[in-house]
């Protein structure tokens, strides 16, 4: 019996132990300029061969008994530095700064240099009774109607309704047979909207991306987590048919919806029209 209780006494000292080691770490990636939170991060433990993409605030978590102080870190994020350090340097501070890539920022701003602030698309009459569900990827098409070439600088879109951990943006190229082809940028890009019936702008200069001659497709599909409620993308009040695209998983659709209220920012320059002279 003396045996059993010593066991049991042992048993409730550790228990607070083992909540002690359970201790839940949340750590900051900021911009080092600026102090404003670099969203959707990647964070990697080298060591263990874990990683955590940070929400849209910069943050991410993890159990301190799951670490170790010699566990080396990557962090990563578009248009950073990377920043790879043991866990013995960050572990009593809750911010990790990343600092912009000075190349890339001067690469970019080369690139950008005396192009106009254009636009494909506008923003028209918004459809306040009407949404299109965003239970798959759905892509509208952009035509580049004056031949602009530059850079993309931001994405506008309405949100009719919005339920998800994030939204996925991706941009296509069109194909030869008018569907949405080649994915043009390398990785998804994220991001977390502020609310519903309203517009969100999201800015992608520096990820390069080129306005392709032909046209484009803008994608979006939400990331859920369990969520049952559905999201929406908003549409414009004129109803034209044939300009929404939704992705089947293995193949594109046509659709017969109102069209995505989605227009893009470009800085650019509008090319000259082509002249076709009779031989």
């Amino acid at each position: 019996m003396n045996n059993v209780i010593k066991h049991i006494v042992l048993l409730i000292c550790f228990i607070p132990l083992l909540s002690f080691s359970q201790e839940k770490s949340r750590k900051f990636i900021i911009d080092i300029g600026t102090d404003r939170a670099i969203p959707f991060a990647t964070v990697t433990n080298l060591s263990k061969g874990k990683k955590w993409v940070a929400d849209v605030n910069g943050s991410f978590a993890f159990y301190t008994d799951s670490i170790s102080m010699t566990d080396e870190f990557l962090f990563e994020a578009k248009g950073y530095s990377s920043k790879k350090m043991p866990y013995l340097l960050f572990k009593d501070t809750s911010l990790i700064k990343l600092k912009l890539r000075e190349i890339f920022t001067e690469i970019i701003l080369e690139k950008i240099k005396d192009l106009e602030n254009l636009k494909i698309g506008d923003r028209h009459k918004i459809n306040t009774s009407e949404g299109i569900d965003l239970n798959k990827e759905v892509a509208v098409k952009l035509l580049n109607c004056d031949t602009l070439s530059g850079l993309i600088e931001n994405i506008n879109f309405f949100l009719y309704s919005f339920s998800g951990e994030a939204l996925e943006i991706n941009i296509y190229k069109n194909s030869s047979n008018g569907f949405p082809g080649k994915k043009i940028n390398d990785e998804p890009i994220l991001m977390m909207p502020h609310g519903n019936m309203s517009w969100h702008e999201i800015s992608i200069l520096n990820w390069e991306i080129k306005i392709p001659e032909q046209g484009f497709f803008i994608s979006f599909r939400p990331i859920n987590e369990g969520s049952k409620k559905s999201s929406k993308l908003g549409v414009f009040r004129e109803k034209i048919n044939g300009n929404t695209y939704v992705n089947e998983g293995t193949s594109w659709s046509l659709t017969n919806k109102y069209v995505p209220a989605v227009y893009v920012n470009v800085k650019g320059k509008k090319n000259p029209p082509q002249i076709e002279e009779d031989n």
